[in-house]
């Protein structure tokens, strides 16, 4: 074997080496594209389930809120209409009727704090649930911004490996043509 025609296998041994090289970069980054598109459907994915889930959580929550707040309003005024009627039905016997009057006015004030102390309970409740769902949502936005992130490193290195693409495929072509211009 002569000098020229071992020069020639090294040249090609480091093209064949090279070319393994591409195409193992170009598996990575098919693999990269694959896991990055992956990524960003179970980001929207997971960030539309959340939200529809807390968006569906909170309106239940306020339509519970406003059945009771309608039920003990309407209780409320049932309660005082059925007061003053009894009051006007026993006004009649003018003793009776003054102590039937503060006993029906004693209960109606208890069952008055009763309803308030509900009614606040109800409206801790909500502001508990919208606390925990912005808390919730919050979480959701942190991974979110975190999963951007990563698939800004992927983006990164998928740039990165298409220089070395770029810079391999240039390689080759440089290889190439010094072989062709052995062979002349």
């Amino acid at each position: 074997m002569n000098y020229r025609e071992q020069q020639l296998r090294q040249i090609i041994k480091k093209d064949y080496v090279k070319k393994v090289d591409y195409q193992q970069l170009v598996q990575d980054y098919q693999h990269l594209q694959a896991n990055y598109e992956l990524i960003e459907k179970d980001v929207d994915y997971q960030l539309h389930k959340a939200t529809e889930q807390e968006r569906d959580q909170l309106k239940k929550d306020n339509q519970q809120l406003a059945t009771k707040t309608e039920l003990l309003e309407q209780k409320i005024t049932d309660l005082e209409k059925a007061l003053l009627n009894l009051a006007k039905q026993k006004i009649k016997g003018k003793k009776e009727a003054e102590s039937l009057v503060k006993e029906l006015e004693t209960q109606w004030q208890t069952e008055k704090k009763e309803w308030n102390r509900q009614k606040k309970q109800l409206q801790d409740d909500l502001f508990t649930t919208k606390q925990e769902a912005s808390n919730d949502l919050h979480l959701i936005r942190k991974e979110k911004n975190q999963l951007a992130k990563e698939v800004q490193e992927l983006n990164a290195k998928n740039f990165d490996l298409l220089k070395d693409k770029e810079n391999l495929t240039n390689s080759l072509t440089q290889q190439e043509q010094q072989n062709k211009a052995l062979n002349w």
